[in-house]
């Protein structure tokens, strides 16, 4: 079962707040305050699980609510004695996914609104002239609405929702992997991945381990074989993470890599590269903001300029005036 972003977000304050607050789990998920997202056949034998003693991670993945990479974070939480740590950690890392698709779906709807009267507008001066019929011109328009709806749902939807079950965004990280080192799409994705490695450090985990999970959530062949090849020099040569990092080619701010590796030095790693997300993702969200509106109002010219030229090809031709004399006319 898939959820949104923000389901995500609002089943994992839950749990955060009830963890928090000591209140029994078959409390906390209690199938009267589970956000009807959630609801399932399996949540009605939820709290009774959990008065026999069964995990939450393993509860939460039989009630489908849940992914394994969540899971598995959940139960390292859960061994290491750091739950609450763990659910409020995830729970940041939604809230976050899901503004940055607000963000995303605010930005697009007023050159979506323009494209659709676009559609409506431009070919009614054919219309008008007789060129196409009342079915054809709402035919056509109909088409092309689908038309904008599928790739909105395909290549906005579809793509930023994934990041709930999938932890990372595909189309960033087929991006990233595109462009230049100091390019602002391959500085997101790094933002990104930090953000899902500290949220994997903060469960406890040591760095090999963090490393193995990240590599099962990274969509293509291209960065598990870096990850392998990372997690093979800790294990071989026992370099450091942030080493491994640097080396294996998935961080390649190498300001970023001495920022790390000094803190990893001094073991204040988790706590420096917090701070340091902390500014970062501000400073990334700020800039995404401003490409999402420079993209808008490309997307708001084009469609200006689409419109107009449907506009002009669609004008009725202008009569012969029968009162005007003809050429030969004029020559006599």
């Amino acid at each position: 079962m898939s959820h949104s972003l923000e389901h995500k977000a609002q089943l994992y304050h839950q749990l955060y707040v009830g963890v928090n607050a000591s209140l029994p789990l078959h409390v906390i998920i209690d199938p009267l305050r589970v956000p009807p997202a959630f609801h399932c056949p399996q949540l009605a034998m939820v709290p009774r699980l959990l008065q026999k003693g069964r995990p939450l991670s393993a509860v939460l993945a039989y009630a489908k609510m849940i992914t394994p990479w969540e899971e598995a974070l959940i139960k390292i939480g859960e061994e290491a004695g750091r739950l609450d740590g763990v659910l409020a950690d995830l729970e940041i890392f939604f809230v976050t996914r899901h503004q940055q698709f607000k963000a995303v779906r605010s930005k697009l709807i007023y050159p979506a609104l323009t494209f659709v009267v676009a559609v409506l507008a431009g070919p009614a001066p054919a219309l008008a002239a007789g060129k196409i019929t009342g079915g054809q011109f709402l035919f056509g328009a109909i088409v092309k609405c689908v038309v904008l709806y599928v790739a909105y749902r395909q290549l906005i939807v579809r793509t930023l929702q994934r990041s709930a079950a999938g932890a990372v965004d595909p189309l960033l990280v087929a991006l990233a992997l595109r462009v230049s080192p100091d390019h602002w799409l391959r500085q997101m994705f790094e933002v990104a991945y930090l953000n899902l490695l500290i949220l994997c450090l903060g469960s406890g985990i040591d760095a090999v381990s963090a490393l193995r999970l990240m590599q099962g959530l990274m969509p293509g062949n291209s960065l598990f074989q870096k990850h392998g090849v990372a997690i093979n020099q800790i294990d071989t040569r026992g370099v450091t993470l942030t080493q491994a990092l640097v080396g294996s080619g998935i961080v390649l701010n190498y300001q970023l890599g001495s920022f790390l590796n000094s803190s990893e030095q001094s073991g204040t790693l988790h706590s420096d590269l917090k701070h340091y997300l902390a500014k970062r993702n501000t400073e990334m969200n700020l800039v995404f903001t401003h490409k999402l509106k420079l993209m808008a109002n490309y997307l708001y010219a084009a469609t200006m300029v689409l419109a107009v030229l449907m506009f002009a090809y669609g004008q009725p031709e202008q009569p012969a005036n029968p009162f005007t004399p003809s050429a030969d006319a004029v020559a006599k």
